[in-house]
């Protein structure tokens, strides 16, 4: 998903803080769990994304079915992202992290 709407961050279809919003911000007030972020008490989750978005096709993916409902739309896919403060996937590598478990009320429905 975020590949997706990152791409079109880029191309100026959606705004950064309303892709914020929406992925992190509201889902972490709905679940009762602290806000990822940059001010002091957030968690120190995020990703670097390059500049120019890439076109899908099935064969770069990492799956075995040989196909994507997503062949030829435009994605940007991070090149480092950070976890809690350590960098947990730089360069297309994966680096083992520190999964954590983050307390909440889970979702509760509306009324």
């Amino acid at each position: 998903m975020m590949p997706l709407l990152v791409a079109k961050v880029m191309e100026k279809k959606i705004s950064v803080s309303s892709l914020i919003r929406k992925t992190s911000e509201k889902p972490a007030l709905l679940l009762g769990i602290r806000k990822s972020g940059f001010d002091i008490g957030d968690r120190a989750d995020f990703a670097i994304y390059p500049k120019i978005p890439v076109r899908i096709t099935a064969d770069a993916l990492h799956s075995k079915c040989g196909w994507t409902p997503f062949e030829n739309l435009n994605a940007t896919f991070p090149v480092i992202v950070v976890m809690n403060g350590s960098i947990v996937f730089r360069d297309g590598e994966y680096i083992e992290g520190s999964p954590q478990w983050f307390p909440g009320h889970g979702y509760r429905k509306p009324g």
